[in-house]
């Protein structure tokens, strides 16, 4: 409890007059806050403006920073989570393993966290074309990259394919 002195009294700092400059400080902190944590400014403001190349640039420094993040959780939680059940269903005879499967690479598993968001489709689509023409990327890197399976797309695709010619169809 504080006590005052004679003549002393306890005031409030009147918080009612706007600042100008109050935008530019709180920008400020969050820049740094994000910088310092590998966060995206945007995110951390939720200020999605600029073109579209700032936005871009944004989003790829800021995602190495998920991924490292991504990495961790996948090493502490869970790969051991994954080879622990996998070792336990094998060891109880719960999955029958074909034979010419070797037991070696029977925990090598992908692990796939959340994709990257496109900022421009169409821009992020050529891209990837360039990359698998230049040789510098497959088309399951690029399936990956969107949160797929690529075995599954080629399933899926071929048996489209196939449909639509039975009927007809072109596209």
């Amino acid at each position: 409890m504080t006590i005052c002195r004679k003549g002393e009294d306890i005031g409030m700092v009147k918080s009612d007059r706007p600042n100008p400059n109050l935008e530019t400080f709180r920008n400020g902190q969050l820049r740094a806050v994000a910088a310092g944590s590998r966060m995206s400014f945007s995110s951390a403001a939720r200020n999605y403006n600029g073109t579209y190349s700032a936005q871009r640039q944004e989003l790829v420094e800021s995602t190495d920073g998920y991924l490292i993040l991504q990495d961790c959780f996948i090493g502490a939680v869970t790969r051991p989570v994954y080879r622990t059940w996998l070792n336990m269903v094998v060891a109880a005879g719960l999955l029958k393993i074909p034979s010419d499967v070797d037991m070696k690479t029977l925990c090598n598993a992908t692990y796939s966290g959340p994709v990257m968001p496109w900022i421009d489709p169409v821009k992020e689509a050529e891209a990837w074309k360039i990359q698998i023409r230049g040789g510098a990327a497959t088309e399951s890197d690029w399936v990956r990259a969107g949160g797929r399976n690529p075995d599954d797309v080629k399933r899926r695709r071929k048996a489209e394919i196939d449909e639509n010619r039975k009927l007809g169809l072109i596209f």
